[in-house]
């Protein structure tokens, strides 16, 4: 309905313009995102300048890609990415150009895609404290939600272990089972401020409140190693998640570590995953799960898959949240070199736009 009316009104501006350049007021406010208003005037200005200029029959097509280079921007400056250097730096000298075409120019995307490629190849582990505080939220209370964050980073500095600060005040829900722990990530799997921070503090510093769309955050950098590439593993579980009595969580113990003493005596893997895990997912298929990177699975089940040698050997019951797991190692596979991954960064660093368009259905 919006594309229309815009259409419409670019029609008329349009026709009004063949008549007398002085037809239309360019202060009229043509398109509004994210309670950005766009005046006709810079739309003209912009449309003057290609090379389509003073084709009528092109006006729709070059209106839908302005739209799509405001949404594109929009989503940007939302979802972070203008405080990447490089964005920054090459949009604001795009300014006067549609983002269909600074996205598809050479240069620029490959500094993009090749400081992602850095960030892929190291994993850090973070603990964080959120603070709430909505996208919109009025002026004093996202005064408020920073001077909470403020506070929270101080008690830390101060000397109160960063766990137990998270534990008392974090807003993220996930504090009870991980106590403010994170894990190991890398690139994309954070949203992009979270991600831009976490990448730039050093070890054991304790950030100034981080802004995102969830809030506020206080992040400190716990460790940083090279990325252990990806894995394929099957596995055999025995379900005990949270809230289950203490009589089943314990006879998930036990019958997991009778399900590892009939491996250790020989019985194989995919004929026991099928017999008794409780993953119904993947038993079918001896326990098989998809290939996975880090930050992907949960910490525990992550680390503890990483952690095995090699390809056939099994792990240790291992205890995560959802319960009782026993780990294959099926193939690994070290981090691509930067030509194997770069389809792979370019559809995430897209993904940011097209999901620009899907919320901001017009």
């Amino acid at each position: 309905m919006k594309i229309q009316f815009a259409i419409s009104v670019v029609f008329l501006l349009f026709q009004l313009q063949s008549v007398s350049q002085k037809s239309f007021n360019e202060k009229d406010i043509l398109l509004t995102v994210d309670g950005r208003g766009t005046e006709a005037g810079e739309f003209i200005r912009m449309y003057q300048k290609s090379p389509s200029s003073g084709d009528n029959s092109d006006i729709v097509d070059f209106l839908e890609k302005f739209i799509i280079y405001k949404l594109k921007v929009a989503d940007a400056i939302r979802e972070g990415y203008d405080k990447l250097e490089s964005f920054h730096n090459e949009l604001s000298g795009y300014r006067n150009q549609l983002a269909q075409e600074y996205l598809s120019d050479r240069e620029t995307r490959e500094k993009i895609i090749r400081q992602a490629y850095e960030r892929y190849l190291t994993e850090i582990n973070a603990w964080h404290i959120l603070v709430n505080c909505p996208q919109d939220a009025n002026p004093s209370d996202t005064l408020a939600a920073w001077k909470k964050a403020m506070e929270l980073r101080e008690r830390i500095i101060n000397g109160e272990p960063f766990e137990q600060v998270a534990r008392s005040s974090s807003d993220d829900r996930s504090v009870t089972l991980n106590g403010g722990n994170l894990g190991y990530f890398t690139a994309f799997q954070m949203i992009m401020p979270f991600e831009e921070a976490a990448y730039s503090l050093k070890k054991n510093v304790i950030s100034m409140p981080v802004r995102t769309s969830y809030g506020y955050h206080i992040i400190k950098v716990a460790d940083r190693r090279p990325s252990k590439g990806r894995i394929k593993v099957a596995h055999i579980m025995k379900s005990a998640p949270p809230g289950v009595s203490d009589s089943v969580a314990v006879n998930a113990e036990k019958q997991i570590y009778e399900i590892w003493n009939m491996l250790n005596e020989g019985k194989p893997f995919a004929s026991l995953a099928a017999k008794y895990s409780d993953h119904k997912a993947s038993a079918n298929q001896g326990g098989e799960l998809d290939w996975f990177g880090t930050g992907e699975m949960i910490n525990e089940f992550s680390e503890a898959a990483f952690a095995i040698k090699d390809t056939g050997e099994y792990s240790k019951p291992v205890r995560t949240v959802y319960g009782w797991h026993i780990i294959k190692l099926i193939n690994r596979e070290p981090p691509g070199t930067f030509e194997q991954t770069k389809s792979y960064l370019e559809s995430r660093i897209n993904q940011s736009y097209l999901n620009s368009l899907s919320r901001n259905a017009l």
